[in-house]
């Protein structure tokens, strides 16, 4: 990351780069803690980076509730008291309430229903363009990689196998593994743009 290896930083030094990466995991339920209302799970990123006053942070969740599209009050909620979809923007909220540079999306459609994929897509393409942030899927959702993604990388057996533009690769695959996984791909009739 920026050029630099960070699996030998110690722990002081990764803290920069930990506020700079954040990541939404496939399970937003098994990522949330079920104890924690919703203003403690927004607020502990910024607690463990002492960012801001105890006023400022409770403003930095609203605020973060607001941009994700959910209302105030569910600050005093828990996760088990909402639906998939909140969960989701919830785990969202959490990691870019400390405005990361690298957001990470593992999986982040799969458990939700064709409308609400939309909506999160459009989510995703919003806080990208308002935070210039760069994000990478991880995905076995070839539309999703196709639709959302400027470039895309494939792995074989934790091997990559080919880096490309996505259109390029989408249109004219290289690799063996890759040009099997783009014909097992149900044909669309027309592209649907979210």
């Amino acid at each position: 990351f920026r050029q630099q290896r960070i699996d030998c930083l110690s722990h002081r030094e990764q803290m920069p780069i930990r506020r700079a990466i954040q990541m939404v995991f496939q399970d937003p339920s098994a990522a949330l803690n079920e104890r924690f209302s919703i203003a403690k799970i927004l607020q502990e990123p910024l607690d463990i980076h002492a960012i801001g006053n105890r006023l400022q942070r409770r403003q930095a969740v609203k605020d973060m509730l607001t941009e994700v599209e959910l209302p105030g009050d569910f600050i005093h909620r828990y996760p088990h008291e909402l639906s998939g979809g909140q969960r989701q923007r919830i785990a969202i909220a959490r990691s870019m309430i400390l405005k990361p540079q690298l957001l990470l999306l593992d999986e982040p459609l799969s458990a939700l229903d064709v409308s609400l994929q939309a909506q999160m897509l459009g989510l995703f393409r919003r806080l990208q363009s308002k935070y210039q942030l760069t994000i990478v899927i991880i995905s076995h959702d070839l539309g999703l990689v196709e639709d959302f993604s400027d470039r895309t990388l494939v792995l074989h057996y934790g091997k990559i196998v080919e880096l490309r533009e996505t259109a390029a690769l989408f249109a004219a695959p290289q690799h063996d593994y890759t040009k099997q996984l783009l014909a097992s791909m149900p044909r669309k009739l027309g592209k649907i743009r979210f």
